[in-house]
């Protein structure tokens, strides 16, 4: 696994832009320059473009602002189904879960008493948009719906999401339930996370198997096209996909992709149809690969560096430092990455405190620098005796290691002459 950097180099954006990383989310992303508001052009009234590592913003269209997220809560929804509920948990659906739902469109037809796994529930949710196995997800977790909402309200804050505030778990239109397009790529990227996130926001189709109603299995498809080679949106890149909307509150889209090892995250809100929201997302995708390139440094390339601390006069500490994981940047496009260099650069060196010893990997470009990330720091007491052992050997010079050699020859040499001598028989 590697660490991403926060977007550092971006040469068509006429400038470096120098950051800090210590760890993925250390600092916040620089927002897109004026000449990448321009560089793609989308019909969505709200979207967002970013890098899935690091968090870095790409391209943003009035991203910030409210809009109604649809059924796209629903990602949240079986987030907090897959964080708090094992994959083969049985869940029944309930009397009252049964009653919260329109039982018109959008459901999986569950009857009342009929039981299935929480896997199963949140692929339906995931792929169809079930209302039925949301409500049961729902009712798993937190017991009712009610309760669920608050959860979802809750870990929207938790995660960032600063512009969402959820009232149902459906993605009922109510005037109420808002969102953002970054707020969404936020949730995608953090829930992505979890693998079995990524598993079933990435699933082109599931096979829900029989229930103690429903005698014979299941087999479902996801509703993004991306997903199913069969569709005439396939992209093979996109990793994971949700879309969402009505004719009546617009389209919206969540989409994550990977080439070449860059990963994006692209949300597009308030669409007028689906085939405007495939097309939005199809062309910020490939301007986000064909615009930026992701390099990796591995640790062991950046390597270790140990200090030895002095104490009156004596060698005390040794100061290790390391990394735990290589990095990877995510540069521009046209940048020659084979000038970028890691080095390990050490403060407070000379301190006698090794707590004031500190060290960073210092990534640069062209020879300057254009991110830092801190360093792991292992202290080691050297002992008196290995203390003195190390010195003796360090006091000698080339000519008294010489020596040493010559005598430890000497004194193994002696007894082989010795042994071959016993071995060789007596002359007659």
């Amino acid at each position: 696994m590697y660490k991403k950097i926060a977007l550092t180099v971006l040469c068509f954006f006429l400038a470096a832009v120098p950051v800090h990383a210590e760890g993925e989310d250390a600092t916040p992303s620089p927002s897109p320059s004026e000449e990448s508001q321009y560089a793609v052009s989308v019909s969505a009234m709200k979207a967002v473009l970013i890098d899935q590592d690091s968090g870095t913003v790409l391209f943003d269209k009035n991203s910030s602002e409210p809009a109604d997220p649809g059924s796209l809560v629903k990602m949240m929804s079986v987030y907090l189904g897959i964080t708090n509920l094992s994959g083969d948990q049985e869940l029944t659906m309930s009397d009252a879960a049964f009653q919260t739902y329109s039982h018109d469109s959008g459901v999986l037809w569950i009857n009342r008493g009929e039981t299935m796994s929480a896997e199963s529930a949140e692929y339906a949710s995931m792929l169809t948009s079930a209302n039925d196995t949301t409500a049961m997800i729902a009712e798993g977790v937190s017991g009712d719906q009610d309760s669920f909402v608050s959860l979802m309200n809750q870990t929207a804050s938790d995660l960032g999401m600063t512009g969402t505030v959820f009232s149902n778990i459906f993605g009922i239109s109510d005037g109420t339930q808002t969102s953002t397009a970054e707020d969404i790529a936020l949730l995608v990227r953090k829930a992505g996370n979890q693998e079995s996130f990524r598993t079933v926001f990435g699933a082109a189709s599931y096979t829900i198997p029989a229930t103690n109603v429903q005698s014979s299995a299941r087999a479902i498809v996801n509703d993004c096209g991306f997903l199913k080679s069969s569709d005439s949106h396939y992209n093979e890149e996109v990793t994971g996909g949700r879309i969402a909307g009505t004719d009546d509150t617009g389209y919206g889209m969540a989409v994550s992709a990977s080439r070449g090892g860059t990963n994006l995250i692209a949300v597009v809100l308030e669409e007028a149809d689906s085939a405007s929201a495939y097309a939005d997302i199809s062309a910020l995708l490939e301007y986000g690969f064909s615009k930026f390139q992701t390099v990796t440094v591995s640790a062991d390339q950046i390597g270790t560096k140990t200090v030895e601390v002095q104490q009156n006069g004596k060698h005390a500490y040794d100061v290790t430092f390391s990394v735990d994981s290589g990095f990877s940047i995510l540069l521009s496009g046209d940048t020659d990455a084979s000038s970028l260099t890691a080095d390990i650069v050490v403060q407070n060196e000379d301190s006698e405190n090794p707590d004031e010893i500190t060290a960073q990997v210092v990534f640069s470009l062209n020879g300057s620098e254009i991110g830092t990330a801190e360093m792991n720091k292992k202290v080691t007491a050297v002992t008196e005796e290995a203390d003195h052992a190390e010195s003796g050997l360090k006091g000698l010079s080339k000519f008294d290691l010489f020596c040493v050699g010559v005598l430890l020859v000497l004194l193994l040499l002696k007894p082989m002459i010795s042994f071959f001598q016993a071995l060789t028989p007596p002359k007659s």
